[in-house]
């Protein structure tokens, strides 16, 4: 999750989103990550 943080916070900048992909049916974690990039 933390590479993911970074990644999100990295690309931030340069584009107007990402796209997430919940990996093995984790919707927790892309849960997690998405409220992340929303506070941005």
């Amino acid at each position: 999750m933390e590479i993911a943080r970074e990644i999100v916070s990295a690309v931030g900048s340069e584009f107007p989103g990402v796209y997430l992909i919940t990996p093995f049916l984790h919707f927790d974690s892309t849960c997690e990550l998405a409220r992340f990039a929303r506070e941005m």
